[in-house]
């Protein structure tokens, strides 16, 4: 059965709300989004990025007709992450035609992350 709209194959056949991108995907999305982005920083060998990850994935369905939902590994592309001034991982920027309008920083709960992404939505930018 093929993914659901918004959704994408792992390499391990699960279905997943936020696809893992490179920095010049990253910027090809950010410069072409009407909707806010919501992305993922994380570092691949990290169990508090492994925890958000699966935090974001279970949520992402909510959201994924509003939002643009993508992850970073910061190991393969460190460029964004400095960028943005990240100084712990893992980290969440959300971005509204190029102007932050969110931020976390750590392994965050559900909450955190709904009430960012409530704010990105009705955000002016």
């Amino acid at each position: 059965m093929a993914p659901a709209r918004g959704q994408h194959e792992s390499s391990w056949g699960e279905t997943m709300h936020v696809p893992t991108v490179t920095d010049e995907m990253l910027e090809r999305v950010l410069e072409a989004a009407a909707s806010p982005v919501f992305l993922v920083f994380f570092e691949a060998d990290s169990i508090a990025s492994a925890r958000l990850r699966r935090r974001v994935e279970n949520i992402a369905d909510e959201f994924d007709d509003r939002v643009i939902f993508l992850a970073l590994n910061v190991d393969e592309n460190p460029t964004p992450g400095r960028s943005y001034g990240l100084d712990e991982l893992p980290g969440i920027i959300v971005v509204k035609r190029g102007r932050e309008v969110g931020r976390a920083l750590g392994d965050v709960g559900r909450e955190s992350i709904e009430e960012l992404l409530e704010r990105a939505i009705t955000a002016e930018a």
